[in-house]
């Protein structure tokens, strides 16, 4: 289940990029995502991530969807050795995700370290994927308890 929100995040981030969206265009993203086979719930989650993720600070959650790339004098390359460890396509896929704001400077870091203490060899960008999904959903991190809460769990399992 955790993919699939990723994968609504990712398609969010996307079509709100750069626009303050009013409540009308996402319902029709709502819509558009169910058309192409997410459920409720799932949608729901992403929003309610969404939503948690950026309200932490004081600007409106509309003016955080404007996607800009980081203002900073430098950007993350992998070193020599993380090459090993992390594909060319995994570290674009995870720059995509920093730069629409769904992920930290920190969580690229423990990505790359996650990776490379597993020893992967060239992990991909679905590797990455699944390493991601555990930082940010799990169990004993800050989404896991919001999301079970909200009734979401790692065996797609609710509490009725």
């Amino acid at each position: 289940m955790y993919q699939r929100i990723m994968e609504i995040l990712i398609l969010l981030m996307d079509e709100l990029g750069g626009s303050s969206s009013s409540l009308d265009e996402m319902d029709q993203l709502s819509d558009d995502l169910i058309e192409r086979g997410y459920t409720e719930q799932e949608i729901n989650t992403a929003f309610y991530w969404l939503y948690n993720r950026f309200q932490k600070e004081s600007t409106p959650l509309y003016h955080k969807f404007d996607i800009t790339p980081p203002e900073e004098s430098a950007h993350r390359v992998l070193h020599t050795l993380e090459h090993r460890y992390v594909s060319p396509a995994a570290f674009g896929f995870l720059i995509q995700l920093q730069h629409l704001n769904l992920i930290t400077s920190l969580e690229l870091e423990e990505v790359i370290d996650r990776a490379t203490a597993l020893g992967l060899q060239s992990a991909s960008v679905e590797d990455v994927r699944m390493i991601l999904q555990t930082i940010l959903f799990e169990d004993n991190g800050f989404w896991a308890g919001t999301l079970r809460a909200y009734g979401i769990h790692r065996d797609d399992e609710t509490y009725h």
